[in-house]
């Protein structure tokens, strides 16, 4: 019969049969030394020379992190996703480590194989001894590799440096970039220690303001706007494109044949049901959630930072989260409510409607 294996654990020196976790302490170092020292007479020592024990140095910059993604999972029970991102231009890597409060943590990077960087750092990856322990797949251009850790700050730090230092040949100083943050309803929120309040919503101090100003024309349009969105919410009222572009204006690619007459200063319309649907229109675009939701950022749905959460926020005072951001967001649609409203009776003052075809001949003769 075949003698099953047994490894002796790096972090509480017990001689473990479960490779996946230590048997007595649950430490993940005994999968850890299975594959990067797997036939060694003294794991330990072993271990310690690649960088993982009790003993052994840990980055107080990456252990840091690590607690604190940790500690504020457990706090707020909510996942929080601690990133690593390298700034060296001879390398990159982008690592995160996600702590979920109801599953096990995660630690995962993505790489973008259309990127030179990224594909020479998923080679290294690939051909390492570690990559054994993790999960690979495809999806479309990108390699995402993922494993999942126990709670243990101080291996998961070790872990993480391993991969930084050995793997990628890069080092944990001051130009590695560190993030904190959550997903909540598939927007971004990251954590911030010098927050004002429990949560700042990015959008409030984002360009709407400009946007607003764009629509309401305080401010003076010089050239179309190069954001594609911002260009087609201007180009949909009629007096704003004249202003951008009178001599190429045309009235049939602005609206229906309903649209009479647009000038610097008014528009004319044939019938009033015309120029209330304008209107309408008109208040949809002015709103913050179509600002958000078109415009700002232009970027993909879950990498969209939506706002900032204090590091210090309490739960026993606001409640719960989830609950806090939802209150939060109402307030912004009543607001975009009374933007809307506010910006459509600006505009309904540029509209007219026509009395007559006679009428609005001589009100332009």
């Amino acid at each position: 019969m075949e003698k099953s294996k047994t490894i002796v654990c790096p972090n509480c020196g017990a001689v473990s049969s479960n490779l996946d976790k230590c048997e007595y302490c649950g430490s993940i170092l005994v999968k850890i030394a299975s594959i990067l020292a797997p036939s060694s007479e003294d794991t330990m020592s072993e271990m310690k020379k690649l960088g993982f024990g009790k003993t052994v140095y840990v980055s107080p910059k990456i252990l840091e992190a690590v607690e604190k993604c940790i500690s504020l999972s457990e706090r707020l029970t909510i996942p929080t996703v601690v990133k690593f991102c390298s700034n060296w231009d001879a390398n990159k890597f982008d690592i995160e480590f996600e702590c979920n409060p109801t599953s096990h943590s995660i630690l995962k990077f993505i790489f973008d194989m259309n990127n030179r960087r990224n594909d020479f750092g998923y080679h290294l990856f690939e051909e390492s001894q570690i990559a054994k322990m993790f999960e690979i797949y495809q999806d479309a251009h990108y390699m995402r590799v993922a494993v999942t850790l126990d709670n243990d700050a101080k291996t998961i730090s070790q872990f993480i440096r391993h991969i930084i230092c050995d793997i990628f040949m890069c080092s944990d100083d001051e130009r590695m970039k560190i993030c904190l943050f959550t997903y909540l309803n598939n927007l971004k929120y990251e954590f911030a220690s010098e927050c004002k309040s429990p949560i700042e919503f990015a959008t409030s101090n984002s360009g709407y303001s400009e946007y607003i100003n764009e629509i309401l024309m305080a401010r003076k349009l010089i050239a179309p706007p190069r954001d594609k969105a911002l260009y087609d919410i201007i180009y949909a009222d009629p007096i704003l494109r004249y202003r951008i572009a009178p001599r190429s204006t045309n009235l049939s690619t602005l609206s229906t044949d309903t649209l009479i007459k647009v000038s610097n200063g008014s528009v004319i319309w044939n019938s009033e049901e015309s120029k209330q649907k304008y209107i309408a229109r008109s208040k949809e675009i002015s709103s913050r959630s179509y600002y958000i939701k078109n415009i700002y950022p232009n970027e993909e749905e879950h990498s969209r930072l939506w706002g900032l959460i204090s590091e210090d926020y309490d739960p026993q005072i606001y409640g719960p989260i989830e609950e806090y951001i939802k209150k939060e967001e109402d307030k912004i649609h009543k607001e975009a409510a009374l933007d809307a409203e506010r910006i459509a009776n600006i505009i309904q003052r540029r509209h007219e409607v026509a009395a007559s075809v006679l009428g609005w001949f001589s009100k332009w003769l």
